[in-house]
Parts: C-alpha cells; structure tokens; sequence
C-alpha cells in the first residue's frame, strides 16, 4: 500500500489495526456465490441457534462453497441471516439415542463453529447431506 503522505499513511494503518476489533470475520466466499440464481439445493431446516439453543426454521440455499440461511423463502442475495462456509466442514449425521427410529438431525463443523441442524424428514435430510 502507498499513502499520499504521512498523515495518511498512520490514517491508513490506525484503521487497519482497528479494523478486526470492530469487523466480525467473512466467511471465505466470493461475490459470484451470492447471486444465489440457480441454488444446488434449497429448502426449510431447524437451525440451533448459537447462544441460545433454540431451535428456529430457517430457508437455506446450498451454493458450494457455502451454505446460506434465511428467515424465510423471500430471499434476495445479501440479505441471508447467516453463512456456512463448507470448504474444509465435516458434516456428521447423528443418531443420539437407540429409540430414535428415524434420522433427521446433522451436524457441521466448521473451523469457527459447529451447526446443529435438524431436517423435517429423513429423505430431506438424505437429500442436504449425500
């Protein structure tokens, strides 16, 4: 990088030294992703939240190398509540206990975080994770 003088240049660089304080991290996306005009898969899940583990349908659009999420099927690209990047996840499907006759639950893992998911059926769930 090249500044006009040094006064710009410590303008510069104070603003990128802030700059991971005040930004949260981007997932590792390109804009070509965020069109989301022809979606590899999309369709409703329950999503755990983060903090407060309660689950909430959320609308999500498979665009490899990403995973978005929406508050409902309005969608317009940029407005997604969340992102999961997949490069580099592992997705485990989880069975938790013997009485459970059908899977629906799934689990990523990212390098940041890891998404618990839950589908409505077994066959929508087949259908995210093959």
């Amino acid at each position: 990088l090249e500044a006009c003088n040094s006064i710009n240049k410590e303008q510069w660089m104070h603003a990128l030294r802030d700059a991971p304080r005040h930004h949260k991290p981007l997932p590792e996306v390109s804009h070509s992703y965020l069109s989301l005009r022809t979606p590899e898969l999309e369709g409703y899940l329950l999503k755990q939240g983060a903090n407060i583990k309660n689950w909430k349908r959320r609308w999500f659009v498979l665009q490899y190398p990403c995973l978005f999420y929406f508050q409902s099927n309005q969608i317009n690209p940029g407005e997604h509540s969340g992102v999961i990047p997949l490069r580099g996840s592992n997705v485990i499907v989880k069975k938790h206990t013997a009485t459970i006759e059908e899977i629906t639950q799934f689990q990523i893992e990212t390098r940041n975080r890891i998404y618990f998911l839950h589908a409505d059926t077994e066959e929508i769930l087949d259908n995210w994770v093959q």
